[in-house]
């Protein structure tokens, strides 16, 4: 089983189920702080939802959502939600919009991006040994936004 750290504490990690419809104010801009896991945009909106303890939102696909019954639940972050929080850590002014959270898809859920990274780490793997190795330059966040990276999701399996 799947666990999620918050500051040193350990709780349960599941794939959400259901979709979460988010609203987000422009007082959230203005409360906001720039690059951070708990206080951005989009984290704030998420806590002002019921039985919602804490919020971490990644600069990946990915919000963790810890609620009152003690486990952290994995949504994907959507599309118009991402460039929201985007927009946020480049010090853009935001209106009052919805944005959505979404249960992972079955190759979005950790098990199943394990399955899909192992089987492309052979491919790989192969490819290196045919020597038709492409090789790929990869922008990061600092390259394409302008703003560093959020930390890392601190995911353990026991």
């Amino acid at each position: 089983m799947a666990t999620y750290k918050f500051d040193g504490v350990s709780y349960p990690l599941e794939e959400a189920q259901y979709d979460m419809a988010v609203k987000l104010y422009r007082v959230d801009d203005r409360r906001g702080t720039i690059g951070s896991l708990e206080e951005c945009v989009i984290s704030l909106g998420i806590k002002r939802k019921h039985n919602v303890v804490r919020v971490h939102t990644t600069s990946g696909n990915f919000a963790y959502v810890l609620f009152t019954d003690g486990i952290v639940r994995r949504f994907v972050i959507s599309k118009q939600a991402e460039e929201v929080r985007d927009a946020f850590d480049q010090n853009k002014k935001l209106s009052a919009q919805f944005v959505e959270l979404r249960a992972p898809r079955p190759y979005e859920t950790l098990a199943g991006k394990r399955k899909i990274n192992k089987e492309a780490q052979k491919r790989h793997q192969q490819r290196i040994k045919d020597g038709t190795v492409k090789h790929r330059t990869h922008r990061n966040r600092k390259a394409r936004l302008g703003v560093d990276d959020r930390a890392r999701p601190q995911i353990s399996y026991a």
